[in-house]
């Protein structure tokens, strides 16, 4: 702490872009608090489920482009200063309708952010993935580069760096409220009372809450099922290399994802498919419904594929209206940084958000790579 008891910056919320901020103003030399009301990593919010998707072809818009480059560098610089491996190459097929809305927007996102993908008809797909089936008049982009992130271990790796350098790490104590007043800002727990120069709050589905109501940040918390499987056949071998990561859109509509076998099951999921839900009152248990939908969708794109239920799990995801990132100064509060790194594709950002978050917060820095996503961006609500 500084003089007087207080701490140069406060981060609410240690989920991994959280977990991400608090190393990075940690190793700059920052006296940092770090606040969860759970203990991190945990299975409540967003950054759980054992494997998370990283890719540079990105659908969602090139305005990642640049944010993607860095995270590319800040994973690699996370997995030597903690000694473990995070990252698995395993390559991105989005797979659609070609000259459908999914792959026009992979296409130009790429291009646009200069990201090198190849496109695969059935012939070649079916020689370097012969597991998978596509539909009559679909593509595949391949993009080599992707893969997947270890998601708790991730979490684990950050927070680990970020008490070695010295952070103040307080788990199962979760923020009550902040008052800016005097130069600082003020934070209650039911544990006690704090002061920072600085507050990040980046506490995924409960920012809603801990924002305050100046914020008029519209944002929807939604609840989103992922299963593993096991394949059919036993000697089904659908592991990284025999299987990329796919993403593939629905004959319905919208995308749905799935994870090669690392030893865990096939993962397989729908992304922005659940229902509006509170974050404390949310139904855990998934239902046999939900499973069978996305055994049918695995089945349909991997044959066999979608056998024997592993596990499922629930996951919350914090959206804007637009499904982009929100982060930037609370337009109430100058001392108050709002990091809402959400909309289900934010945790592949995190080292390089906690790089951009803290510049913020130690030297005043307005990051470009941050301009798009501006928090006041809906209005005034």
């Amino acid at each position: 702490m500084r003089p007087g008891g207080g701490y140069d910056a406060a981060v609410v919320g240690l989920g991994v872009t959280g977990a991400a901020i608090t190393w990075f103003l940690a190793r700059r030399g920052a006296r940092t608090l770090a606040l969860d009301r759970h203990r991190p990593p945990h299975s409540q919010g967003s950054s759980h489920g054992r494997t998370r998707i990283i890719r540079k072809a990105y659908f969602e818009s090139p305005d990642y482009g640049p944010l993607l480059e860095r995270a590319y560098a800040g994973w690699g610089a996370v997995e030597r200063e903690a000694g473990v491996r995070l990252f698995h190459r395993t390559g991105a097929l989005t797979v659609g309708r070609d000259g459908g809305e999914l792959i026009e927007r992979v296409r130009r996102s790429s291009r646009e952010a200069g990201v090198p993908i190849r496109a695969l008809d059935p012939g070649d797909l079916s020689s370097l993935y012969p597991a998978l089936r596509l539909e009559k008049g679909w593509t595949g982009i391949l993009d080599s580069e992707a893969g997947v992130l270890r998601a708790e271990e991730s979490v684990e790796a950050f927070l680990a760096l970020a008490g070695r350098e010295g952070a103040h790490l307080r788990y199962e104590e979760g923020m009550s409220r902040w008052e800016e007043t005097g130069g600082e800002v003020r934070i209650e727990t039911p544990r006690g009372r704090y002061s920072a120069r600085s507050v990040v709050l980046s506490p995924g589905p409960w920012l809603p809450s801990l924002a305050g109501p100046k914020l008029h940040l519209p944002l929807q918390v939604t609840r989103e099922v992922a299963a593993w499987f096991r394949p059919v056949h036993r000697t089904m071998d659908l592991g990284p290399g025999r299987l990329p990561v796919v993403l593939q859109e629905r004959l319905r509509e919208g995308v749905g994802y799935i994870v090669p076998d690392f030893g865990e099951g096939i993962r397989v999921g729908f992304h922005h498919d659940g229902e509006p839900t509170d974050p404390d009152r949310t139904a855990r248990e998934v239902k046999a419904r939900e499973v069978e939908a996305l055994r049918a969708f695995l089945n349909r794109a991997v044959p066999d594929a979608g056998g024997r239920l592993v596990d499922h799990s629930v996951c919350l995801y914090t959206s804007t209206p637009d499904h982009h990132f929100a982060v930037g100064p609370h337009p109430r509060a100058s001392r108050i940084t709002v990091v809402s790194a959400c909309s289900g594709h934010g945790f592949k950002f995190a080292p390089a958000l906690g790089e951009l978050v803290a510049d913020r917060v130690i030297e005043g820095a307005e990051p470009s790579e941050l301009a798009p996503f501006a928090v006041d961006r809906f209005g005034p609500g």
